[in-house]
C-alpha cells in the first residue's frame, strides 16, 4: 500500500512538474529569445571586429586567419558567458532565490546604464588604422579572443542577457541560447568571409564600401539598438513592479 502511495505521488509530483514548466516555456521562450536576438544584433555592430575582419581577407592566407579571429571571438563569449552563468547562477540559486522584485530592480539598473550609453558613445574621428602584426594564425585567435573585452557599448548588454539566462533556464537549455547569440555576433563576419571565398577579388569593392558604411554609421546604428533595448528592459521592469508585467519574472 506504501508502495503504491509513494508510486502515486511521485506521478502527480511529475506531472505537476511537467504542467509547470510546458506552461511557463510559452512566456519564458520568446521573451529571452527576444532579448538573446536584440542583443546578439547589438553586439554584432562592432566596428572593430568587422574592420579587422576586413583586414585579413586582404592579407596572404585570407581564410585561415579570418577563421581563427572568428574562433577567438566565439571562445571569448562562450567562456565569459559560461563563467557569468555558472556565477550568477549560484548567486540566484542560494541568495536570491526565485526574487522577482530583485530581478526587476535589476533590470531597472540595467535598463537605464544601456539607455544612457549612447550619450557617451559619440562618434569619433576616424584615424588611419594602425593594425598589429597577425602574420601568425593564433595571434589572430588571441585578438578575437581579447577584442570584446572592456568595450562598454557591447559587454554590458551581453552581461545583462547572461543575468537573465542564469535566473531564467538550466544549464542545457543555456547551450542553445548561447549558441543562438554567437551566430548572431558573428553573422556580418561570416557574410564578408563567404562573400570573398565566393568571389575573391571581385568582392574587395565590396569589402570597401563596407568598411566605408561601417565607418561612418556603426556608431549610429550601436546607439539606436542600445535606445530601443534599454528601453524595452526599463519598461518590462517598471511594468512588473507596477504590477502589470509584460514578461513575467520567472525563476528556474
Amino acid at each position: 500500500m506504501n508502495r503504491i502511495s509513494s508510486k502515486f505521488s511521485y506521478s502527480i509530483f511529475l506531472t505537476l512538474t511537467a504542467k509547470k514548466y510546458y506552461f511557463y516555456l510559452p512566456i519564458m521562450i520568446p521573451a529571452l529569445l527576444l532579448k538573446t536576438v536584440l542583443v546578439g544584433l547589438i553586439d554584432s555592430i562592432n566596428q572593430s571586429t568587422i574592420a579587422i575582419t576586413i583586414y585579413l581577407l586582404s592579407s596572404s592566407q585570407p581564410i585561415r586567419r579570418t577563421l581563427f579571429f572568428f574562433l577567438g571571438i566565439i571562445f571569448s563569449y562562450s567562456l565569459s558567458g559560461l563563467l557569468v552563468y555558472l556565477g550568477l547562477g549560484g548567486f540566484f540559486f542560494e541568495v536570491v532565490s526565485f526574487n522577482h522584485t530583485f530581478q526587476a530592480i535589476l533590470g531597472l539598473i540595467f535598463g537605464s546604464i544601456i539607455f544612457a550609453i549612447p550619450f557617451f558613445n559619440k562618434q569619433s574621428k576616424q584615424q588611419p588604422r594602425k593594425y598589429p602584426d597577425l602574420s601568425h594564425p593564433f595571434i589572430s585567435l588571441f585578438l578575437g579572443a581579447l577584442l570584446i573585452l572592456g568595450q562598454i557599448p557591447i559587454t554590458i548588454p551581453f552581461l545583462y542577457l547572461m543575468q537573465q539566462l542564469a535566473h531564467s533556464i538550466p544549464l542545457h537549455d543555456f547551450w542553445f541560447f548561447l549558441f543562438l547569440f554567437n551566430a548572431l555576433v558573428t553573422l556580418p563576419l561570416w557574410i564578408l568571409l563567404v562573400g570573398y571565398s565566393l568571389f575573391h577579388e571581385k568582392a574587395r569593392p565590396f569589402l570597401q564600401w563596407v568598411e566605408n558604411f561601417v565607418n561612418q554609421n556603426s556608431t549610429k546604428l550601436l546607439n539606436f539598438g542600445l535606445y530601443i533595448f534599454g528601453f524595452l528592459i526599463l519598461l518590462d521592469a517598471i511594468s512588473y513592479l507596477s504590477g502589470h508585467p509584460i514578461f513575467t519574472y520567472r525563476g528556474r
